[in-house]
């Protein structure tokens, strides 16, 4: 029992009936055997409750300390999420059946739905569109464009290894394509963002030689300058 808790107990005693009135000295004049037993039964109860308040303060500790630690994990989750690379974004199903389905009486609409889904900032379905351009009419002129354009719709959306794959296609599939510069600098973009240096550098330096005087050069030349 606390210090505070006597002292309580035995004012209660005083009042009652003076000094006297303390267990112990019942024969005294101050208060009579009943009054001191009702002070005997005022401290039970008071030591009854005060038993209950320190397990109701124990109670309480114990939740404070839970709440702690479950903030204190919950902070430390945050900042690991935090410090995390973004994963890459899952690029739009594209069902064979939707490729293979009858061209459209105007393939070319399809690439200028994709365009402007592009410009949009509707990435998937522009990608989508672009995809069924080239199922339609894999010949067209416009064939280098709409897959550097897949390209340029998966780096959008932080796909960069499927980005790469769309940029490389560009160049392998259509090497006299006016696509091709460009698809090689996003490539090296891509690499950069993938965490391979030397391979971005390395596409870099072949657009330094195979497109000399040309923006996509310049471009390249920036790219270098930077990763130095």
């Amino acid at each position: 029992m606390g210090r505070e808790t006597k002292s309580l107990i035995l004012m209660l005693l005083l009042a009652a009936g003076g000094a006297s009135a303390v267990p112990g000295a019942a024969g005294s004049a101050g208060a009579s055997p009943s009054e001191i037993a009702e002070l005997k039964r005022m401290v039970l109860e008071l030591r009854r409750e005060l038993v209950v308040k320190e397990v109701e303060i124990r109670r309480l500790q114990n939740e404070i300390a839970r709440l702690k630690s479950e903030l204190e994990a919950a902070r430390t989750a945050a900042e690991e999420a935090a410090a995390a690379p973004p994963l890459p974004l899952e690029r739009p199903a594209i069902e064979e059946d939707d490729l293979a389905a009858e061209p459209p009486a105007n393939p070319e609409a399809l690439y200028d739905d994709g365009y402007t889904l592009f410009h949009q900032q509707q990435y998937a379905a522009a990608e989508e569109r672009f995809q069924r351009f080239l199922a339609a009419s894999a010949t067209s002129d416009l064939s280098d464009n709409a897959q550097y354009w897949i390209g340029e719709c998966r780096f959008a959306r932080g796909d960069y290894r499927g980005a790469l794959e769309a940029f490389t296609a560009t160049v392998e599939r259509y090497p006299d394509g006016n696509k091709v510069p460009d698809a090689m600098v996003k490539a090296g973009l891509c690499l950069e963002a993938l965490g391979d240096r030397e391979g971005a550098i390395e596409t870099y330096r072949e657009i330094q030689q195979r497109f000399r005087g040309t923006a996509a050069a310049a471009r390249a030349s920036e790219r270098l300058a930077a990763l130095r």
